[in-house]
C-alpha cells in the first residue's frame, strides 16, 4: 500500500509539473496576439495633433491588451512562496546549497515525501 501511495505520489508531481511547458507555451502565443493587436493598433492611429473626440474609444482596446500583457507576466513570473523548510518550493530549496539539499531530500522518508507531494 504505501508503496502504492509513493508511486502515485511521484505520477502526481511528474504530472503536475508538465503543466510548466504548456502554459509557457499558449503564454507565448497570447503574447504575440497582444503584441499584434498593440501594432495594429499603432499603424492605424492617426497623427496626435489630429486628435479627435472621438479617438477616446481606442483607449479602450488599448487598457484591455495592457491588462493582459499584465496578466501575462504576473502569469509567467514564478510563485516563490512555500512552505517553511520545504524540499519541494523554490524559494526555499535556494535558501539550501546544493548538498545539503541532495542530503535531505534523500534522507527523508517515503512517508515524508508523500505529505509534501
Amino acid at each position: 500500500m504505501d508503496n502504492q501511495r509513493l508511486t502515485a505520489s511521484k505520477d502526481l508531481l511528474v504530472f503536475v509539473l508538465s503543466f510548466f511547458p504548456r502554459v509557457e507555451a499558449k503564454a507565448s502565443v497570447v503574447l504575440g496576439l497582444d503584441t499584434a493587436m498593440l501594432s495594429l493598433l499603432g499603424i492605424t492611429a492617426p497623427p496626435i495633433r489630429s486628435f479627435d473626440w472621438s479617438m477616446i474609444f481606442a483607449v479602450i482596446p488599448v487598457t484591455l491588451i495592457s491588462a493582459s500583457l499584465v496578466f501575462l507576466y504576473l502569469q509567467l513570473f514564478p510563485q516563490l512562496d512555500g512552505g517553511h523548510q520545504s524540499l519541494l518550493y523554490f524559494r526555499e530549496i535556494a535558501k539550501r546549497n546544493e548538498s545539503q539539499f541532495m542530503d535531505e531530500f534523500l534522507k527523508q522518508s517515503d512517508d515524508a515525501y508523500v505529505k509534501i507531494s
